[in-house]
């Protein structure tokens, strides 16, 4: 059931972080620039390394969350996959630039939001779909940075970027399916503001992580 007869929920999301979406990727601080710089195929690949590094930590800490939660929530139940789990391409990622991802630290943007997760949680499971759906939405996206991260960095196939393209050439469909299932959800016009409340916070912890990865030295790549 959508809360409007004219959009569905993916929609009423997408138009409620819409501003800070934009912010986030043509502009805002030092996070927008790297990424233009990701395109232009001109970010050294240690601030792509650094920046995966805790690109896995979130991914692992959400992915636990999920899984907790999914016994819980039949609103999780109903969205989540075991397909729509990627921290091992990550993980894989790093062992490709020769790193143990075991041995990874959190910088503390990273442990905020990770506490984010867990806060959202506790508070109503329900809100972890928002997150989810930034977070599998963004595969849309890196699948052009992929392109732009093999071309600069001489990679072939999936070579340090399967984080970044989890689903190859499926992902309109796998990205469809997902959409159908969200949009079946029972969602009250009061749960979708703490979704969209949700899905803007996101946005916020991600671009904190986003500078302080690519504020790091090489030497901690």
């Amino acid at each position: 059931m959508s809360t409007s007869s004219a959009i569905t929920h993916m929609e009423r999301i997408k138009e409620g972080i819409w501003d800070i979406h934009e912010g986030v990727t043509s502009g805002e601080k030092q996070t927008a620039s790297s990424q233009d710089n990701i395109m232009a195929g001109t970010l050294p690949k240690y601030k792509y390394v650094n920046n995966l590094k805790q690109r896995y930590l979130l991914q692992q800490a959400f992915e636990r969350i999920l899984r907790e939660n999914a016994g819980k929530s039949d609103f999780v139940r109903t969205v989540v996959t075991e397909e729509q789990y990627h921290a091992d391409k990550a993980s894989e990622d790093l062992r490709f630039f020769g790193i143990d991802a075991n041995q990874v630290q959190p910088l503390p943007a990273t442990e905020a939001m990770t506490a984010f997760f867990a806060e959202t949680a506790g508070r109503d499971p329900r809100l972890l779909l928002a997150i989810h759906y930034i977070i599998e939405g963004s595969n849309n996206g890196a699948m052009f940075i992929a392109k732009a991260v093999k071309k600069a960095y001489g990679l072939e196939g999936t070579e340090g970027t399967r984080h970044l393209q989890p689903y190859g050439t499926a992902i309109r469909d796998k990205w469809k399916a997902f959409g159908e299932s969200f949009n079946s959800l029972d969602i009250d016009e009061k749960l979708m503001e703490e979704m969209i409340r949700t899905g803007r916070q996101t946005f916020h912890h991600m671009n904190a992580v986003g500078v302080a990865s690519y504020a790091l030295p090489e030497t901690d790549s």
